[in-house]
């Protein structure tokens, strides 16, 4: 419960923060008295800044993935904050690369003493029965066909 008070608080900061930062240079520019060139300045100024803002907590938030190998091992891993899971087969390691742009190269080989800092997770599920299902359909539907 508590995880899931301090992901929230995280997400409604963030999401204020933002807020702020998007209504600010309206805000400014009603304030401050000008011509209606220097109110569209505060504005366009703002929405930059915000754009810059949004940008940087997009790319600095996102969650970081890598693949690695102990070299004492021929199992892969798929690490994300600090848990390393296995990947049962390499049908799986494929499809997890098309969905977040991971290949075989990118996997690091690293020694048993640098594995040991990460904690390990549970097995992530293989895609080969979901695979195994839809060729199956495939190939009943085309038999049905002929």
């Amino acid at each position: 419960m508590k995880a899931a008070k301090t992901i929230f608080l995280g997400i409604f900061s963030n999401l204020i923060t933002m807020f702020i930062a998007f209504i600010t240079p309206f805000v400014i520019s009603f304030i401050r008295t000008g011509s209606l060139q220097i109110r569209l300045d505060y504005i366009n100024t703002g929405l930059i800044l915000f754009l810059i803002a949004l940008v940087m907590y997009i790319y600095f938030n996102q969650t970081r993935l890598k693949l690695i190998r102990p070299n004492d091992r021929l199992n892969i891993y798929l690490v994300e904050k600090n848990m390393a899971r296995h990947i049962p087969d390499p049908d799986t390691l494929e499809y997890l690369g098309q969905l977040k742009g991971m290949n075989w190269p990118d996997v690091e080989i690293i020694n048993p003493e640098e594995f040991k800092k990460y904690t390990p997770g549970s097995v992530l599920p293989s895609i080969m029965p979901f695979c195994e299902r839809h060729h199956r359909r495939l190939v009943d539907a085309e038999l049905q066909n002929k």
